[in-house]
């Protein structure tokens, strides 16, 4: 079982999650995704690995309620525990910049003016204090037709370590 130890609502729709998860933790590169369950009879969703913290043990998850099991993860609180979460899954991202960050994405998420893309810097491979205040800034004020999705543009810079 793996224990939520920290739940944030970041607006009606979107939650951060970290999750004590420290063999994931240890290994997970940025771009790396995990597959949850909720309870032993629920769907496993992939989401993306949104940070991490090798000396916590923890691995960050944010995710937008869009379907039952999403909702059902919202229900969980902290001390709360998950039947399953696996990974890290998926190839790292280069993260060479944004262009390369960039390259990768599709285009047509961004057509008709359906989503909106943002662009954050990351240093050392954790968000600064100030970008996670623009994140969760910018995700209060998302508006649109239900079940749209906001698109986030990484930026990465090298680690001074």
């Amino acid at each position: 079982m793996y224990r939520i130890v920290k739940k944030q609502v970041l607006n009606p729709t979107v939650t951060r999650m970290d999750i004590e998860a420290p063999l994931i933790a240890k290994k997970a590169e940025p771009g790396q995704f995990i597959i949850l369950r909720v309870d032993e009879k629920g769907e496993r969703i992939p989401l993306t690995v949104a940070d991490f913290d090798r000396e916590a043990g923890t691995v960050t998850i944010i995710f937008q309620i869009v379907g039952a099991t999403t909702e059902k993860l919202n229900h969980l609180e902290e001390g709360d525990c998950l039947q399953d979460f696996v990974g890290p899954l998926g190839r790292p991202s280069e993260t060479e910049g944004l262009k390369k960050v960039a390259e990768g994405l599709n285009n047509n998420y961004f057509r008709n003016g359906r989503h909106t893309p943002l662009m954050i810097v990351v240093k050392g491979g954790t968000l600064s204090d100030e970008s996670f205040d623009k994140l969760q800034h910018y995700i209060e004020d998302i508006k649109g037709e239900s079940g749209q999705h906001a698109f986030i543009v990484l930026e990465t810079e090298a680690s001074d370590a």
